[in-house]
């Protein structure tokens, strides 16, 4: 049931809302498992180094046919913007900043809006300053004062500081950050009416008193994305094998759910308490297009992350969760885009300072 959102007023409502919000990790036994046995194309990826200036990137947005590279100094702009598959330096987006149109710091969902005369805009939630806006792609680029069609501002409280993503004027869907006090799969807000609603997880957890509010965020977190039609939404879960994709139009009832052999509906969150060896980071980026699913696959316990530089995957999916290829990638990539016009997957390795450009094909 939506609710209306209030700003937390003491310590005592703070412990309230915190114990009502825990008691939602109940798992919808509705939605159709696919279990990960094979992949029909399976082979390794090698790539080339390009961009060798940009040595200092975290994340890569392909949007069009432009490659955005995110800026980590942020000494002027958020983005430098090549044009593809050229890598020709066409502008800079995002002018660093708190003024009104400008960025302090961003993310996007890999969300984009094509108008009728062909322009193309993208979805960006600048975190910092807590807006949501639709922002002209080409007309804006190394523009000071960019064209915005569409900002809205909301509650810092929520704390959405990571994905977001816009279904209509009064539906959004967004992740939670560290400082919310709500724990849940994902929120769907209405910035018209200022309510939210909390789905939950679609997890059994055994000894749930257990977690705190860092425990839920660490062990929950996903990577969300929206089909092109807006009506399946899919969460790609950082700390299990596991795939969830949710139907919009039906108050975000799971659907299908991809997960691997081992991976279990019930979690024992004594374990995660006793045994940090016990979370692994398997999702960690996620792309989607009209007809598929790539996701970042890493497989690797939480505390090497960083340290131990191993091979990461792409790992393909159609919209009915069918394996379609497991591509090995060398490096240790932390964030990937997808050009299946062209077939490149371009990757950004942020502890090896570099970024990739590996040719692809899903024909096997």
């Amino acid at each position: 049931m939506p609710r209306k959102f209030h700003p937390p007023l003491s310590v005592l409502l703070i412990i309230l809302y915190s114990q009502i919000n825990f008691g939602c990790s109940k798992k919808d036994e509705s939605a159709r498992k696919v279990v990960i046995n094979n992949f029909p194309i399976n082979m390794t990826l090698h790539g080339e180094p390009i961009l060798l200036n940009e040595i200092n990137s975290s994340q890569l947005y392909l949007v069009d046919t432009l490659l955005l590279v995110e800026q980590l100094e942020l000494k002027q702009w958020n983005f430098n913007v090549y044009s593809i598959p050229e890598l020709n330096f066409v502008g800079n987006l995002g002018r660093v900043g708190d003024g009104p149109k400008e960025w302090r710091k961003v993310r996007f969902s890999h969300q984009t809006e094509i108008s009728d005369s062909g322009k193309v805009s993208l979805w960006v939630n600048d975190i910092r300053h807590a807006r949501f806006q639709l922002v002209d792609l080409r007309s804006n680029l190394n523009k000071v004062e960019p064209n915005i069609f569409y900002d809205f501002k909301h509650p810092k409280e929520l704390d959405l500081i990571q994905n977001l993503i816009y279904l209509d004027s009064n539906k959004w869907v967004g992740n939670l950050g560290p400082n919310s006090l709500d724990r849940g799969r994902f929120l769907v807000y209405n910035p018209i009416s200022r309510t939210t609603n909390l789905i939950p997880f679609n997890l059994n957890v055994i000894n749930e008193k257990m977690l705190t509010l860092d425990d839920y965020y660490d062990i929950y977190f996903s990577s969300l994305r929206v089909n092109k039609d807006k009506t399946k939404l899919i969460s790609a879960m950082h700390r299990f094998d596991r795939i969830d994709i949710f139907d919009t139009s039906n108050l975000f009832k799971p659907i299908l759910s991809i997960v691997g052999k081992k991976m279990s509906d019930n979690l024992d969150a004594s374990k995660i308490k006793q045994d940090n060896s016990y979370l692994r980071i398997f999702y960690f980026d996620l792309f989607t297009s009209e007809s598929y699913i790539y996701a970042l696959y890493f497989d690797q316990p939480y505390y090497f992350y960083g340290n131990n530089l191993k091979s990461t995957e792409i790992r393909v999916f159609d919209w009915t969760g069918t394996p379609i290829a497991k591509f090995l990638i060398p490096e240790y990539l932390t964030s990937f885009t997808i050009d299946e016009k062209n077939g490149f997957i371009y990757g950004a390795s942020y502890f090896q300072e570099k970024i990739m450009r590996y040719p692809f094909s899903l024909n096997e």
